[in-house]
């Protein structure tokens, strides 16, 4: 009869109509779970707070659902933030490149590597053309052998004493110049003695020693002419 009334009982636990959650306290529960501190707690003790905060079985549940779609979505979010998506939004994919388009890339790397190679020996070819004639010289120019230095020696050698005797020459014909000037002048000189003596009367005597002595006095400075010359 007790089990019976029970059940008839409108106020009974079991004839009660299921409440439906709440969303605000469910929210509130998932934010509170997904704590970094709460998350490292045991499960039992997270339900047995949350019973005493009042939430029913069906809103603890509710609210470690909602939690672990919070937690995902932080989760996608930080993903985001380190590996950005590309621009056009398309998966990458690798695309192997057909023969034609490996043999362009072929072709253009190979021009590259000729078009640098005639930079390279137009750029030597200047430098060895007029920089290296500029800076060391003409050395390519080969050096005097030993038998042309010595004939080039023996030509100027032959051209100094050409010289020499033509000097020569010319100092002969000077010295005899001025052996001739010294001889008319001592005979002018013995002229007008002469003819300062042809007052004195006819003393003959008296000329012919004078006229000895201008030769005595002629014939030395010839010798003194002579023994010059021959020291020069």
């Amino acid at each position: 009869m007790s089990s019976e009334e029970n059940n008839n009982d409108p106020n009974s636990i079991a004839n009660k109509p299921p409440v439906p959650p709440r969303d605000e306290l469910v929210k509130k529960a998932a934010d509170f779970l997904s704590m970094h501190n709460v998350q490292k707690s045991p499960e039992d003790m997270k339900i047995a707070f949350l019973k005493k905060k009042g939430l029913s079985d069906v809103e603890i549940d509710l609210a470690f659902k909602k939690c672990e779609l919070m937690l995902q979505n932080k989760n996608l979010e930080y993903n985001r933030s380190f590996h950005p998506p590309s621009t056009l939004g398309y998966p990458y994919q690798q695309v192997a490149l057909p023969p034609h388009q490996k043999w362009l890339k072929f072709r253009d790397i190979a021009n590259g590597i000729v078009l640098l190679a005639g930079v390279l020996y137009g750029l030597y070819w200047f430098y060895k053309r007029f920089l290296w004639r500029h800076l060391f010289g003409n050395r390519d120019c080969k050096k005097p052998s030993t038998e042309e230095r010595l004939s080039d020696m023996e030509s100027k050698l032959s051209q100094i004493c050409h010289n020499l005797d033509s000097l020569k020459d010319n100092i002969e014909n000077k010295s005899t110049v001025v052996k001739e000037i010294q001889e008319v002048k001592f005979e002018v000189s013995s002229l007008k003695k002469l003819l300062l003596n042809r007052n004195l009367g006819n003393n003959w005597e008296s000329i012919w020693k004078e006229e000895k002595r201008n030769r005595r006095h002629r014939r030395s400075l010839k010798k003194l002419s002579n023994s010059m010359y021959d020291l020069e």
